[in-house]
């Protein structure tokens, strides 16, 4: 799906470039092209026929039987706005709306699939109903393999592992995964005077249609439209000093996001990891230069100063308990899959295991395999060069 917008001082070479985009677009699959092409579908010109090539080109179509104007001035009615779908869809339905956004009445078609796609449920725990302090106690019973003396890793990823086990079998029993219908976002709010004014806006779009000439419509419709934008405006900052007045960063930086369109919109596309990889590995290994020989090829040694050693000291389990009581609960979960909310919640029982891999870990020197991985989503930074991550 294409959405496009051509500008009306845009070059001859415009369409040279879509053909261009097309070309290049047709292979993925079948294409849709939408937007504001500044080309009158209702007149006969070189740009009109230079757009119906380049659809032909994408084996795409509009509905030239059922085209009306989408931009209605004093003097102009124009077919600007348009809608073109694969030659394979059957096209059911295809008009101009008369909701009245802005200057240009939006298109709107509807086209026949075979299949029938469902929101797909979201799965995850609910700990509402849950005996709270029979789920401590079965966590608290729970005994991780001790080890004696010194260990290798193997022995420790074992222990690690079986512990996560018995954790997740618990977790399971209690608060087993469920499917959960997604839930609609409610709508923006807005009072009742400007939905009122909404309405009315519509009723006089209908009446343009009928009447295209009458610049009273005209002038009203401005108006009216001013006076919404004014009333939007005025609602949001209304709400923006309600939700700074609260003093609460949560529920503030909650309308920030909203306000300037930053929230989650699923799934982020990831570059290539193997690249992503690459690029940091590069970074790492050119910045050691290499003091003896400019060819040699192996890892660089460097000897520690006394000085500069430092040794971990062992944790008790008030403090690994403390530390898991300050966890946020809106931080999301790791690979292992457990919840914010859950390792605040149960950290007494929790705490005693947790402390022993703790402070396993630091006297063998070593690292819990498990405890290695993690989720990341590179995020790319505007200021930055197009060619960095």
């Amino acid at each position: 799906m294409i959405g496009i917008y051509r500008p009306p001082n845009a070059k001859v070479t415009w369409f040279e470039t879509l053909n261009e985009l097309i070309l290049e677009t047709i292979t993925i699959g079948k294409v849709f092209i939408l937007g504001d092409l500044n080309c009158d579908l209702l007149k006969n010109n070189s740009n009109t026929t230079k757009l119906m090539n380049a659809l032909n080109l994408a084996n795409s179509s509009i509905q030239l039987d059922c085209l009306s104007p989408t931009r209605i001035t004093p003097t102009t009615a124009t077919c600007l706005d348009l809608i073109s779908i694969d030659k394979s869809f059957e096209i059911l339905s295809y008009s101009v709306d008369s909701l009245s956004i802005s200057d240009h009445l939006p298109v709107t078609a509807s086209i026949a699939i075979n299949s029938k796609c469902s929101l797909t449920p979201v799965l995850r725990r609910s700990f509402k109903n849950v005996d709270h302090r029979l789920l401590n106690d079965r966590l608290a019973n729970i005994s991780i393999n001790r080890i004696e003396g010194v260990a290798d890793i193997t022995l420790i990823d074992s222990a690690v592992e079986g512990w996560y086990k018995d954790v997740e079998e618990v977790i399971n029993e209690f608060a087993p995964i469920k499917k959960y219908p997604r839930l609609c976002k409610p709508r923006a709010k807005v009072d009742c005077t400007t939905r009122q004014l909404m309405n009315y806006r519509l009723s006089l779009v209908r009446k343009l249609k009928q009447d295209v000439d009458n610049r009273e419509l005209h002038e009203e419709i401005k108006l009216t439209r001013k006076r919404i934008k004014s009333r939007t405006r005025a609602s949001f900052k209304n709400e923006a000093r309600a939700a700074l007045e609260e003093n609460n960063m949560k529920d503030t930086w909650k309308f920030i996001k909203r306000a300037t369109f930053t929230g989650v919109k699923g799934s982020p596309s990831l570059p290539d990891l193997q690249e992503l990889n690459n690029y940091f590995a590069d970074l790492v290994t050119s910045a050691v230069p290499n003091p003896t020989s400019s060819t040699q090829t192996g890892p660089v040694t460097r000897s520690v100063e006394p000085y500069t050693s430092f040794n971990l000291q062992c944790t008790d389990v008030h403090a690994t308990t403390k530390l898991l009581r300050h966890i946020r609960t809106n931080s999301a979960a790791g690979p292992d899959d457990l919840s914010a909310f859950f390792l605040r919640n149960y950290s007494y029982s929790l705490a005693p295991n947790i402390t022993y891999i703790f402070n396993l870990s630091i006297s063998n020197h070593t690292f819990p395999s498990l405890w290695k991985h993690a989720d990341v989503t590179p995020v790319y930074k505007k200021k930055m060069s197009q060619n960095r991550y």
